[in-house]
């Protein structure tokens, strides 16, 4: 006579296979989502370093006017992988919105203001 733990031992041929795979597949998706976060908590930095120098570059040209300031802006922000959105200048600071892509096709926003103290 057979015991029981021979006679049922075909029950459990490649249960461990599947577990494995499911331990790897689960492990995969954990570390595919930890990249995308960091991608995408680049991209958050990239936006709001781009757009505290295009602040930064159109408040150092407010005394030239808006349009000569705006364009300065535009410029530093493209060389810092951005896109400037929105510049807005006023007689105590320069307010800027920059536009960044990120993974997966979103883009992520950012805003600044610089001022400029007159010495």
């Amino acid at each position: 006579m057979l015991s029981n733990r021979r006679k049922f031992s075909w029950c459990d041929s490649g249960a461990g296979a599947v577990l494995v795979l499911t331990g790897l597949g689960l492990a995969l998706t954990c570390f595919v989502g930890a990249l995308s976060l960091v991608g995408v908590l680049a991209s958050y930095q990239r936006a709001q370093t781009a757009a505290d120098f295009a602040a930064l570059a159109a408040a150092s040209r407010s005394w030239q006017g808006s349009s000569p300031a705006c364009d300065q802006a535009r410029l530093v922000a493209e060389l810092n992988g951005g896109l400037l959105e929105g510049c807005r200048l006023t007689a105590e600071s320069s307010d800027v919105r920059v536009r960044v892509g990120a993974p997966f096709g979103f883009t992520i926003a950012a805003q600044a203001r610089a001022g400029v103290t007159l010495g």
